[in-house]
Formats: C-alpha cells, sequence, structure tokens
C-alpha cells in the first residue's frame, strides 16, 4: 500500500480537532439566572422577617 507523501494522521485524532472547534461555550446564564432567583427570595424572605420584628418591638414598646 502506498502512503501519501507528507506527515500522516491517523482519522480519530484528525477528527479530535473537528470536535474541539465545534464544541459549545459553557451556559452561564442559566445558573446566573438561577443565583439572581435565590437572592431575590433570601431578600424577600429576611425583608418579611425585619418588617414582622419590627412591628413586634413597636407593639412590645
Amino acid at each position: 500500500m502506498v502512503e501519501p507523501k507528507g506527515t500522516y494522521v491517523p482519522a480519530n485524532i484528525a477528527r479530535l480537532g473537528h470536535h474541539d472547534r465545534q464544541a459549545r461555550p459553557p451556559r452561564r446564564g442559566s445558573s446566573f439566572g438561577r443565583v439572581l432567583f435565590l437572592l431575590s427570595l433570601m431578600f424577600d424572605y429576611l425583608y418579611f422577617w425585619q418588617n414582622m420584628l419590627g412591628n413586634l418591638l413597636l407593639l412590645m414598646s
């Protein structure tokens, strides 16, 4: 069998470079949105308890 002139690259290695170029970047938006959602829930919860304790202190004084 006659091999082509130049450097021989096996097919599976040649495909690796192609696959790397086609890879999608990581999705950052979805996790960032979840963090914002959880932070808003946390602040709503803290605001609720701050108001409850404030009202309780007003009633006790």
